[in-house]
């Protein structure tokens, strides 16, 4: 069995029964690492922690734990800065179902252009430093701890738009934090959706912390919001990379558990399977995180390109960017050092 499937069977699934997986103790050292390529090292360290298997990783469970906690301030101050001075905001990919720290927070500043630049000035008035911006997004650094906040007016990478966020707003939420108080983040089904849409378009890798999101989230869903999150992901042309991402999901949970859950099943009838990614993932031994081919990533830019206005403009942005030689090789500096890294 491969270092990642044997992962995958220590932490579990809502779909399956609990099982304790035997652990070597010889093999954690590994497994943590694999977990933390995986962006996803506190869930695993709870994992050994609840079957009293942490050992020689006890030290580093506690430090992430408390790194855990010191996030949601962080997340709290932001949100009450933004929230006090009357900025329409929502997190996203920042708030996961399950233990999860982070190295920045997201949020998509809803409104206009001038709403964003508000914004902008709101988090400086407010002690925050700014840290650095690209063509759609602002980033400043928390003023008591080494995290970052990035401030989105568009969901893009460089200037091409892969989700409009006027598509989004309907489905913002508010989210208790531990400790008190509560943050704006997108529902669920959406959040999900910017999760898969990152995941293909913007970083071209499957890691198990969206593998996790998805099947925990998912597991929660009734089957009407399971039509409803296939709705979101037609509605915001995603079709695509969905269906890849909710294929490797149950490639990977039916070689783990020995059967694909019922609403993924349902899914891939809505979306359709990705046989060759499947394949992919099935011949390099179910190894995580997965980079996705060149023609997937291709097929989901040309499906948004071909249904979205907002994408195809963006597009054109791009292109007169590439024409500056000096955008133009940061740009390519930056797509060859997403190709050869083992995870973002």
């Amino acid at each position: 069995m491969s270092l990642s499937l044997e992962l995958l069977r220590i932490i579990g699934s809502p779909f399956a029964p609990e099982t304790e997986a035997p652990i070597d103790g010889s093999e954690a050292p590994k497994l943590y690492a694999l977990s933390a390529r995986n962006r996803m090292p506190l869930f695993f360290l709870y994992a050994l922690n609840r079957r009293g298997s942490l050992r020689k990783l006890e030290a580093a469970y506690y430090e992430a734990d408390a790194n855990y906690l010191r996030m949601y301030d962080a997340i709290r101050r932001a949100s009450t800065a933004l929230e006090d001075a009357g900025v329409n905001y929502t997190l996203f990919k920042t708030l996961r179902p399950y233990p999860a720290t982070t190295v920045d927070i997201d949020s998509i500043i809803l409104g206009s252009g001038r709403d964003y630049r508000e914004a902008i000035a709101v988090m400086v008035d407010a002690g925050y430093r700014e840290l650095g911006s690209g063509p759609w997004s602002t980033t400043v650094g928390d003023p008591l701890m080494d995290i970052g906040i990035d401030l989105y007016s568009e969901v893009a990478v460089s200037h091409v738009i892969y989700l409009d966020k006027a598509s989004l707003e309907t489905h913002v939420t508010r989210w208790e934090l531990p400790g008190g108080g509560y943050v704006r983040t997108l529902s669920p089904a959406a959040d999900l959706v910017t999760l898969l849409a990152h995941s293909v378009i913007k970083e071209h890798m499957y890691t198990l912390s969206e593998y996790y999101s998805f099947l925990i989230y998912l597991a929660r869903m009734s089957s009407d919001e399971v039509s409803t999150f296939s709705q979101i992901i037609r509605d915001n042309s995603i079709t695509k990379a969905a269906s890849s991402h909710v294929t490797l999901s149950g490639a990977l949970h039916e070689a783990t558990h020995g059967e694909v859950p019922g609403k993924i099943n349902q899914l891939l009838m809505e979306l359709g399977e990705d046989h060759f990614e499947k394949r992919r993932l099935a011949a390099e031994q179910f190894k995580t995180p997965h980079k996705f081919h060149f023609l997937t990533i291709g097929k989901a830019l040309l499906e948004k390109v071909s249904k979205n206005e907002k994408t195809k403009r963006s597009l054109v942005d791009q292109i007169v960017a590439m024409s500056r030689p000096d955008f133009a090789k940061d740009f390519l500096t930056k797509f060859i050092g997403q190709q050869i890294r083992e995870t973002y």
